[in-house]
């Protein structure tokens, strides 16, 4: 899922801290927390991906986005926005009783000295966001507001069967031992696989991004790619191979790299560049995040490639519809 936040006419907005909510209520009186977007005019007018847990039930549900702002200095002014949405449910979902879900004007102090000081940013040693904890601690930046941080008001959260961080590997399966004798070749089967590996990273796990892929009715760039298993011939005797003559070895060409566009939200090239090289390895370049570039051949080089930047796995999830919010005013 994607959302947008803001309006052609209000650029900047205001110093502040926005967060996501869902609820299945007819009513919208109870929610749960679903992301965390600390100060977020720095992505006004940008789309930002969302991640849904996977816990969330499918069925109709309404999606709650607030911020809360503190340009005032002595009280807090606050914007939101909501907007209906259909939610298709996956093999984890959990029955909507089962949450532990709360009223939103309870989970927000009044006072503004519960907040952080308006021109602390991320990185900053005192930088925090104040609320309840999210369904998952793990993505969307849920972490800033799970149970023992410094702005957690004390309701929300869910408890977790595993601890977030990489999955661990599969044993390598042993190399089969080809039999005498000619074999029937077996088909290629095509699979819906990830552009790259997000161990590395703790809001992702390698085998929840596989199940993700595989679950998917298209398997389409920049996140997923098909790729097919071609069957192993079976071994036979040839006759001595000649020698090959020595051949010149061909000039390079120019080839295109994926590199990151460095505007806007994306201006980070040390968090932007891997997804950028990864998404390449798929032959895609997406923009805005990402431009295609012709290298020259003093330009070409040997590289190590990293895969997939905090934001990867999280352009896409089981919604019928990007949800696009636009507020008035920010």
């Amino acid at each position: 899922m994607e959302i947008e936040f803001g309006a052609p006419n209000a650029p900047f907005g205001h110093v502040g801290d926005c967060s996501l909510y869902i609820s299945y209520d007819a009513n919208a009186a109870q929610f749960v927390k679903i992301a965390n977007l600390p100060d977020c005019r720095s992505q006004i007018n940008t789309r930002v991906p969302i991640l849904l847990p996977r816990e969330l039930p499918a069925g109709d549900a309404i999606l709650r986005w607030d911020q809360y702002a503190l340009h005032q200095g002595n009280f807090i002014e606050w914007y939101v926005q909501c907007a209906d949405i259909a939610v298709t449910a996956s093999s984890f979902a959990k029955d909507w009783g089962s949450f532990n879900k709360f009223s939103i004007p309870a989970v927000y102090p009044s006072s503004i000295r519960e907040y952080r000081r308006s021109t602390a940013v991320p990185g900053d040693d005192d930088f925090y966001m104040t609320g309840p904890a999210c369904v998952d601690d793990c993505i969307n930046q849920c972490a800033l507001t799970a149970e023992g941080e410094v702005g957690y008001t004390g309701y929300g959260g869910e408890a977790r069967q595993e601890p977030c961080g990489p999955a661990p590997m599969p044993s390598p399966s042993p190399v089969p031992v080809p039999l005498p004798g000619p074999n029937p070749t077996p088909p290629s089967v095509e699979t819906c696989e990830p552009v790259g590996n997000c161990d590395a990273y703790s809001w992702c796990t390698q085998t929840g991004y596989v199940e993700w892929c595989n679950s998917q009715d298209e398997c389409s760039a920049p996140f997923c790619k098909t790729a097919s298993s071609a069957p192993t011939p079976s071994p036979t005797t040839l006759p001595p191979a000649p020698v090959p003559m020595p051949m010149p070895t061909p000039t390079p060409t120019n080839r295109r790299r994926c590199v990151p566009t460095l505007e806007g939200f994306y201006n980070d090239p040390a968090l932007y560049g891997p997804i950028c090289q990864a998404q390449e390895q798929g032959n895609v370049c997406t923009a805005p995040m990402c431009r295609w570039e012709e290298a020259s051949l003093s330009q070409q080089s040997v590289r190590r490639h990293r895969f997939l930047g905090p934001a990867l796995i999280q352009g896409r999830a089981d919604v019928e519809s990007n949800i696009v919010l636009n507020a008035n005013e920010l």
